[in-house]
């Protein structure tokens, strides 16, 4: 989004890799990949019982980062939801209404990741990066890259997608419905540049940013994956599902207005934990279907009553980065303006006159409860007030899922190696037929030392050639001095050389079409 600052820019600019995400890319790739393993039974399950399609829906969410990698515009375009509406309607009109052909479903699995990956940047950049800025003291600098190091560092990356790009059509979608003139060599270049430097270089790239961003974002580490923290990648898996849930209605023609609340955030069965409204705890974030256009959402269209029916003064607002009226939004956040009652239940209303994505307007009242926090230090009070232990409201996603079929790609990028080589999604729960989606990070080593990896290692038996490297640029001529700075630095190639050579025997095939 174009809000972004520069995504370890010491780094990728080495790259040629301009701006980047509201979380890194490998975390848009995982938290997608994990939602689709989180599906509850049912046609949408069925859809990506195929490996090809869950792959394709991962790669799409690397996808809107892509322009950013090849400096076009149409990666700015991608994360947001007229896009996505745009694409939708596209693909109504050249496969619907059954989507029955291999590359029917092939587009709908690349256009849910793209979609996903958008609504995730506003989830995290509107909650998450509130916080890390209030507990940290830092901002997108930091927790981008950071986050996407720690997911390898604590052991959680396993996902690595081959390439897959429906280049032609996406070319006719950029131009026919959002008026963007891209090429497909553009396309195709973009999204290379990002499957070779962030997803497949990434083990020998992580050990640093984390030994670099660990130390400067201490909150951030601690709870980028906890489901309890509004905006951490592990509590995006449930909206993520319930938003790809409600692309596939819609593009099936299924949605109607009482689909559109897909999530909220403090999560079912968890309190607000807090209610200070000077603090970022106190935000409460309505995660919707489809885009709302943010003039329509105000306090006349968006209520919070508390238990005696008494409207709460509150701000309303959207994504962090929808500055004008005719933006659309996906989140809807209220924001008390006063202190709420300890451990008291509230009522969040969404009136008639949202304005939706699709040219619809809402026509009904939407109601969701959430908890207020508890007086601090109370006894007995915790996150959850659920009906028990076994309460699907207390984990981290819906009901355990049947586990899907997957190969562990990064098994040989060593992510995932340790405690015997299980990655963080498959440890076995007590049924031999389903998996509990388990992200809690695992033992962690000393950066460098634990993280080793066998692309990282193959980067020192050539670590000669960056002495002649670096003082290649004295032997060129003064007729010739524009070629010192790009040789002064040619050096900084030897490891990535290495890298490309070591991984070319087991790259994944790209498909781009």
């Amino acid at each position: 989004m174009k809000f972004k600052t520069p995504f370890v820019l010491s780094l990728l600019s080495l790259f040629s890799i301009g701006e980047s995400a509201a979380h890194g890319i490998n975390g848009h790739v995982h938290v997608t990949g994990w939602a689709v393993e989180s599906l509850p039974d049912g046609d949408l399950r069925s859809f990506f019982a195929s490996s090809r399609l869950r792959d394709i829906a991962q790669i799409g969410a690397s996808f809107p980062d892509s322009g950013y990698a090849i400096g076009d515009g149409y990666g700015e375009i991608a994360h947001w939801e007229p896009f996505i509406q745009g694409y939708l309607s596209w693909l109504i009109e050249r496969h619907g209404p059954d989507f029955a052909s291999d590359e029917a479903q092939a587009h709908l699995a690349f256009l849910m990741g793209a979609a996903s990956h958008g609504l995730q940047d506003e989830i995290f950049d509107s909650t998450f990066l509130y916080a890390t800025e209030q507990h940290d003291g830092r901002g997108q600098d930091e927790t981008d890259p950071g986050t996407d190091a720690f997911l390898f560092t604590d052991g959680h990356l396993s996902f690595l997608p081959p390439v897959y790009l429906p280049a032609a059509d996406l070319v006719e979608v950029f131009q026919t419905r959002q008026g963007h003139e891209v090429s497909e060599d553009t396309l195709a270049a973009g999204m290379a540049r990002v499957h070779f430097f962030v997803l497949e270089s990434w083990p020998a790239i992580a050990p640093t940013q984390d030994a670099k961003f660990r130390a400067a974002i201490p909150w951030a580490a601690a709870h980028y994956m906890d489901p309890d923290v509004t905006g951490s990648l592990r509590s995006e898996v449930p909206a993520t599902l319930g938003y790809l849930e409600a692309l596939f209605m819609r593009v099936h023609g299924r949605f109607s207005m009482s689909d559109l609340v897909r999530h909220v955030y403090p999560s079912q069965g968890r309190r607000l934990s807090a209610n200070d409204p000077a603090l970022v705890e106190s935000f409460i974030t309505v995660v919707l279907g489809q885009g709302c256009r943010v003039g329509s959402a105000n306090t006349d269209t968006v209520k919070l009553l508390d238990e005696a029916g008494l409207e709460v003064p509150l701000t309303v607002t959207h994504t962090r980065w929808t500055t004008r009226a005719d933006d659309f939004s996906r989140l809807i956040q209220l924001r008390p303006a006063v202190e709420l009652r300890p451990d008291a239940e509230y009522e969040i209303h969404l009136l008639p006159g949202l304005e939706l994505q699709d040219g619809r307007v809402l026509d009904v009242e939407l109601v969701e409860h959430l908890r207020s926090a508890c007086e601090p230090d109370a006894e007995g009070c915790t996150p959850y007030f659920g009906a028990g232990p076994n309460d699907p409201v207390r984990r981290a996603y819906p009901p355990e899922p049947p586990q899907m079929d997957r190969p562990d790609a990064r098994a040989d990028a060593g992510a995932g190696d340790r405690d015997g080589g299980v990655s963080a999604l498959d440890v076995p729960s007590a049924s031999a037929d389903v998996v509990t989606p388990n992200l809690e990070p695992s033992p962690r080593s000393s950066v460098g030392g634990g993280c080793t990896t066998s692309l990282g290692l193959p980067s020192l038996s050539f670590a000669w050639l960056a002495v002649p490297l670096s003082f290649a640029w004295l032997a060129v001529p003064l007729s010739f001095a524009w070629l010192a700075v790009p040789l002064s630095f040619a050096w900084l190639a030897v490891p990535l050389l290495a890298l490309l050579f070591a991984r070319r025997a087991r790259r994944p095939r790209s498909t781009i079409r």
